[in-house]
């Protein structure tokens, strides 16, 4: 059962690997824009900056993580089910040889 689970890894690599860098960008998106976020909210807190001119690290950084966080949610899951959908022949090939349901789901997870 090891080696098909490896073989199935191997074969699906290139599929999860976009999937992968697909949620590395949005996670380094959302990390920059709320690292911005809180350094302007600290600034801003410290009296360092004027209201007017804290508009750009604060209020337009939180309208650009709303707008990460509702497009990134249907792009990720989307990929996701793209990939799941075009391994579902050697998900189901993986599940006749003997795999239960928990092993099946661990190797897409």
């Amino acid at each position: 059962m090891h080696r098909i689970h490896l073989a199935e890894l191997r074969d699906a690599s290139a599929a999860w690997a976009g999937v992968s860098i697909a949620f590395v960008a949005v996670n380094a998106a959302l990390a920059m824009t709320l690292t911005i976020l809180y350094s302007g909210s600290v600034r801003l807190a410290a009296g360092e900056l004027p209201l007017m001119a804290a508009t750009a690290y604060t209020i337009v950084q939180g309208l650009n993580a709303l707008v990460i966080r509702f497009v990134a949610v249907p792009i990720v899951a989307g990929a996701t089910s793209l990939v799941v959908d075009s391994r579902r022949g050697a998900l189901a090939r993986l599940a006749l040889s003997g795999a239960t349901p928990a092993q099946v789901r661990g190797t897409v997870t």
